[in-house]
Formats: structure tokens, sequence, C-alpha cells
């Protein structure tokens, strides 16, 4: 694959959030080098270990990079933490603007989270919810879903490109394929299970490390991923973290616009200050197609059928960027798949110091009178309501 379109200890949020409702439900990228394809071991019921609940902490976390710091309560599995609202400050703000369209409904009451170990897989259990991690490929995320749902693809769909990973940025610092080190070869579990951290060998390619936390909230029914990149160079050098999740292909795509397109090769629409991307395989040419651009409002929405995925994070202003081609806000288009993918502030880091981003899912069926088309006001103001309503 070609290039991508791709201050100190600095703290970003992303969130996505998961709830469920009542209701029914320029440069092309080329994919090559093909790594080792996992297939899921099946142990027996003496192998499945079940962790305890873990305990609630707090993270600080920006409001947009250069702005003055506001402060976001995460909680993981357990009792909530005191203050805890669930979403970015910024993302709370920008909730007025939502109109009657359908309703986001309470979160409901969900059972308390466990984490279930089965080899190398790391199954995460809240509620109807699951989301698997496999440590030997990466601590790769390799399922994410209601029930059985797996919104996520996998390796027989591309053999590199399945799941939600984790990059630094700029991708021209390490070029194609991904750096083994990060992306594809084993991580190392470190911590107990109320504090337990996936970890990186420092890539060769780009010197980082890199660490993966996952916590599953019973109360806010979200799960947070904290990814922190330390620098294992020996001299400073400055990064954005990365998040890059493939979804299936045939879904719809759309966050608020922002101030500036950096490079596009994919079909957007932009309509009632929202960028829209519809895929359509058939329209794909090549080996795919990339978008790049500024987001607004610190949020980037999926829908796949009735089943709608938000990421919810905190905005980043134009200069505090990665570089061009890299932007805040990026879309990846294969035939098979596409890749939702928020980039963090791009820090400068002295050797072996860290910054830290907190992720959060949310997933939720939308309800049956809220139409999923490109362009629909009401898809975008149940996003904004479900975004900003109070969680316990």
């Amino acid at each position: 694959m070609f290039k991508r379109y791709t201050s100190r200890k600095t703290a970003w949020s992303i969130a996505w959030l998961c709830a469920a409702c009542s209701s029914p439900v320029a440069d092309t990228g080329q994919h090559q080098n093909p790594v080792h394809n996992p297939t899921e071991q099946q142990p027996t019921e003496q192998q499945v270990q079940t962790a305890a609940p873990m305990q609630p902490t707090t993270t600080a976390t920006t409001s947009r990079a250069g702005a003055p710091s506001a402060t976001v309560s995460t909680v993981s599995a357990g009792t909530p933490a005191a203050g805890s609202g669930g979403a970015s400050p910024s993302v709370s703000a920008a909730a007025g603007a939502a109109g009657s369209a359908g309703s986001a409904g309470t979160a409901p009451s969900a059972p308390e989270a466990t984490l279930e170990i089965r080899g190398d897989l790391y199954t995460y259990v809240f509620g109807r919810r699951r989301l698997t991690l496999d440590l030997r490929h990466g601590a790769r995320i390799t399922r994410f879903g209601l029930g059985d749902q797996n919104l996520l693809t996998g390796p027989d769909v591309d053999m590199v490109n399945f799941g939600s990973t984790f990059w630094p940025s700029p991708q021209d610092r390490w070029g194609w394929p991904p750096v083994p080190e990060l992306d594809s070869e084993a991580y190392e579990v470190d911590g107990s299970t109320d504090a337990m951290r996936f970890k990186s060998k420092p890539g060769m390619r780009a010197k980082v490390a890199v660490s993966k936390r996952v916590r599953a909230d019973k109360s806010e029914d979200c799960v947070d991923i904290t990814y922190e990149l330390v620098n294992s160079d020996s001299a400073a050098a400055k990064w954005a973290g990365w998040e890059i999740t493939r979804v299936a292909a045939g879904g719809l795509s759309f966050f608020p616009t922002g101030q500036k397109k950096v490079g596009t090769q994919l079909p957007v629409v932009d309509q009632g200050g929202i960028t829209w991307f519809q895929h359509d395989p058939a329209k794909i040419s090549g080996d795919g197609q990339k978008f790049s651009g500024d987001g607004a409002e610190g949020w980037l929405a999926h829908v796949s059928g009735r089943t709608l995925l938000v990421k919810v994070f905190t905005d980043v202003m134009p200069e505090a960027q990665a570089p061009a081609p890299e932007a805040e806000i990026e879309l990846y288009a294969a035939r098979g798949y596409v890749e939702i993918e928020p980039q963090g502030p791009y820090t400068e880091l002295e050797p072996g110091e860290s910054s830290s981003w907190t992720v959060r899912w949310l997933i939720t069926e939308l309800p049956a009178q809220v139409p999923t088309e490109l362009g629909s006001q009401a898809l975008v103001d149940f996003v904004r309501t479900f975004i900003a309503q109070p969680r316990p």
C-alpha cells in the first residue's frame, strides 16, 4: 500500500458510547504483504477465566487541543465515579442543536462487566455488548457488537486490514506495511485485572511503543480504551494517536464538517453542516480511496443496517493536527470494508515520555422512526441527543 491520506504528557479522549434503545432496531492505498491470518482459539470450558469487575478511575482530558483543559470522568465496571457525564464537554455543548426527531432514551442498567480470557482472546462482556481483543495479533479489537453481532470485519475480508487497530501518525514516517511490533505482533499483558494493560515492543520503523487498556462500564453502558504512545527513540519526536476501525461494506459514515479538507478521493457530500460518505463497493476504484479533513464537535458516526456506532472525542484544532496529508478525521474505503479513523493532537515527546488517549465506544440500535439515508437530519439529531444525554 502506498502512503495513505492519511506537550509533553498530553491526554486526549475519544468516546465510543454504548447503549441499547427499546425501539427496534493525492494518494491511493494499496494492500500488500499479508500478515499472519489469525483464527480464534476454541478452548475447553476449563480454559476460560472470568475476571472480577474493575474499579473506577478518573481521566483528565483537554477540551480541544490548545484550549483550556477540562476534566472528563471515565468509569470501569463497578460503581461510577462522581461527576461522570459520559461525553466530552465539547460534544455536550454541541448537543443543543439536536432536534426532536427520535429519542435516544435513557441508558438502561446493565449487569456487572466481566472479562473472559480464552487463550489469547480477551472478551469484555457487559450486558448485551461484547468486545474481544486478540493479544497475539497486535492486541487488535476483533469483535464488537450486541449479542452475536460483530460490526468489525475479519481476515476473511482482508488478511491484513481487519478489526480495530492503532498506529502512530504521520504515516510518512514509517510507510507501509504497518509497523508489525505495534499492529500485528503479539503484545504482553501487564498488571492486575483492574489495571490490565496490553503492551507492545518498541517499533523498529516507528520508534514508539504502544500500550492499550480496556475498561468496561456498567453504569454508562460503554467501553473505554486508553492508548499510550511512549517515545522509544533517543531524540524528541512528535506523534499523534491514530485509531483505525474497519467496518463492513455498504454503510453510511458522517461527521460535523470542519474548517478544511486536506485531501479526498472519496465522493463525500457536505450537507447541512455534516460531511457524509455512503459506501458503494461498485464505485470504489483500484485498491481503495481516502478522505482526510478537519471535523467539528468531536464525533464521527457510522450506520450499518439499523446499528449506530459513534466515536466521540475531543475536537482538535487544525494547527494542532499532524501535518498533511494527515488530519483529524480520515475515511478509507476499499471494496470490502470502510475504515473510520480519528486522530488526536500532534504531540512532542522527549525520549521516554508518553502521551495517552482514552477511547469510548457507543453502539445502539436505532429507533424505527429514524431514517438512515444520507442527509437525514433526524439521524444527526439523534446522534447529538444520544451523545449529550445525562448518564448516572
